[in-house]
């Protein structure tokens, strides 16, 4: 029998806490196999959630913030994992947060994955997010546009020498992913210098790369992620994300960079960003030596960003219908935008990406 941990963590998900749990508690699985314990670590909710935990005490083990943190700051994610960690008792660990919801087959097909491939670690799937507000519009395009993991249909082996061979890098995201409890104490858990929800878990998983462990990237393990924000606090993710970006490269020696953020959208290209800069100043320049009018200069300037516009949205276009093509008719049905709605999304996201390069160029100035 393979004794089997869920370790969820919670924070202010009190709109999806209990659609979560119960897809946790009716999984699908073999009990002469599989000894399941479902633990919940809150971050120190303030929206009800405990109130929803406690409905569940007899079938869940609840792990509440410990009292040694401080009562003003949640627990980071890297934190209440490794707190449901020091808490479990599973040979495999698999990992959720309360704001999806895992298929039914979900245990049974991660525990399965580990006998058929011979793995360490599993990294599963997610649908775009669910949710309304222009924020998870946002989010949803994003991973639509720029996520690998949206885009691989089949299983695929992840470690250094694949790497090596042209294997795209998927990262490991906390909310939907499996490891050997074993190989978890020998790596030490997750790394704490990550504050907020961004970058902890592509760390683990840059650890378990250097260490010269196999990964398997599921596609087709799935859960479904809840997420309605507004585009307010999307902005303000960006900050936390950005940051992330810099202790990555930091803390994985240079094995991972800007570059590969640049890659997935979710950092302005520094090579783009610096010769844009570079253009303006060269076409700035020449205007004042040739004594050309300001107006003048400000409307070929205009001209040209529209025209740079007008050529990202038309390739932006060709690319999400090729990537919908590729997935079927019904997520060409759900998924397809006018291309007013796709230039709108596009302009949001092309400031994120600027706001995200900015404030990733302040931490490494500033070498936090």
């Amino acid at each position: 029998m393979v004794k089997v941990s869920v370790i969820v963590t919670s924070y202010n998900n009190a709109h999806n806490l209990e659609r979560c749990l119960n897809s946790l508690l009716n999984q699908d699985y073999d009990k002469r196999f599989i000894d399941l314990e479902i633990i919940v670590v809150d971050s120190g909710s303030t929206d009800g959630s405990i109130e929803i935990l406690n409905k569940y005490k007899d079938r869940i083990k609840i792990i509440l913030k410990p009292k040694e943190f401080s009562s003003f700051t949640r627990l980071s994610p890297a934190q209440a994992r490794n707190i449901g960690v020091q808490n479990s008792k599973g040979e495999i660990l698999i990992f959720t947060d309360s704001d999806c919801v895992p298929p039914l087959d979900w245990v049974r097909e991660m525990v399965a994955s580990f006998q058929k491939y011979q793995v360490d670690c599993i990294i599963g799937n997610r649908e775009p997010d669910v949710g309304e507000g222009l924020g998870t519009f946002v989010r949803r395009y994003d991973f639509i546009l720029y996520s690998n993991k949206f885009r691989i249909l089949k299983p695929l082996i992840i470690n250094e020498k694949n790497i090596q061979k042209g294997i795209p890098f998927v990262p490991l995201s906390g909310n939907n992913f499996a490891i050997k409890k074993e190989v978890w104490d020998k790596l030490g858990g997750m790394k704490t210098v990550f504050k907020h929800a961004a970058g902890e878990d592509i760390m683990l998983e840059i650890d378990l790369l250097k260490n010269g462990y196999n990964i398997l990237f599921n596609p087709q393990c799935k859960v479904v992620h809840f997420h309605p924000i507004s585009i307010i606090d999307v902005f303000k993710k960006v900050f936390p994300r950005s940051e992330a970006i810099y202790l990555l490269s930091k803390y994985s020696n240079g094995f991972i960079s800007w570059r590969h953020f640049a890659e997935r959208g979710h950092i302005l290209n520094l090579r783009s960003f610096f010769s844009t800069i570079f253009f303006i100043v060269l076409i700035l320049s020449i205007a004042r030596l040739l004594k050309v009018s300001f107006f003048i200069i400000l409307s070929l300037l205009f001209m040209l960003m529209l025209l740079a516009i007008i050529h990202r949205i038309i390739n932006l276009s060709k690319k999400l219908k090729s990537i919908l093509d590729s997935k079927g008719k019904e997520y060409k049905k759900v998924y397809k935008l006018s291309l007013f709605k796709l230039f709108y999304f596009d302009q949001i996201h092309f400031f994120l990406k600027t706001i995200a390069l900015l404030n990733y160029l302040w931490c490494f100035v500033s070498r936090k």
